[in-house]
């Protein structure tokens, strides 16, 4: 008898908590700007009424560290994204599961975004998800992030999964973003999960968020 009323007191309480989560959710979703042959421009954007995602086109490099001479010099010369015969991918994806060329899945690549704000914009970072199956961020030439070892193969590449937040102010308002990704042990390669950018009070909540639902779920 107890157990039947202990589990409706929950109940109440989880429901309730599970719908606010879902609709916090739904309301912080408004319009989704799309990153289009490796640029991404925010600087009319207001990041005070929700985080963005960084989806769209990336360019991508196949084989090919971030410190290449086939990729231009980090950072960019202002108004130059990449060379016109630069291959782009969609992020977030599998990297062998791709429109037009078929990549293998074990591998390692770059990506590269770049990534306009409002000069005035502050408090902003970067949240990372799942990067299979190692990763090394930089922004504007400084690596800021690491997961795992990237390497060329599988002796030479450390698996490893870790959620990154990055903050922003250092770099200004022209973020050259460069992710060198490396998969020899799982079974898909890529930038697997959404890149978030905003206030990082704002993405440090949503953690916490995603946190309960997994305990609840």
């Amino acid at each position: 008898m107890k157990s039947s009323s202990g589990s409706r007191v929950i109940s109440k309480i989880l429901i309730p908590l599970i719908c606010l989560l879902f609709l916090q959710g739904c309301l912080g979703k408004t319009d989704r700007p799309l990153a289009l042959k490796g640029c991404l421009d925010l600087k009319s954007r207001d990041f005070a009424a929700s985080p963005v995602n960084l989806d769209g086109q990336w360019a991508f490099y196949w084989q090919t560290p971030s410190s290449s001479p086939h990729i231009p010099e980090a950072p960019l010369p202002p108004d130059t994204c990449f060379i016109k015969d630069t291959a782009f991918i969609k992020v977030p994806g599998f990297w062998h599961r791709t429109e037009g060329i078929k990549y293998p899945v074990h591998g390692f690549a770059t990506y590269c975004l770049i990534l306009l704000l409002p000069k005035d914009a502050s408090g902003l970072a970067l949240k990372l998800g799942t990067i299979s199956s190692a990763y090394t961020l930089t922004i504007n030439g400084q690596t800021v992030g690491t997961s795992g070892r990237v390497g060329v193969d599988r002796k030479s590449t450390l698996p490893w999964h870790k959620v990154d937040m990055v903050d922003l102010d250092r770099f200004g308002s022209r973020l050259d973003i460069r992710i060198t990704a490396a998969n020899f042990h799982n079974w898909s390669g890529g930038i697997l999960d959404h890149l978030l950018l905003g206030p990082r009070a704002a993405l440090e909540r949503g953690v916490k968020k995603q946190v309960v639902l997994n305990l609840i779920l």
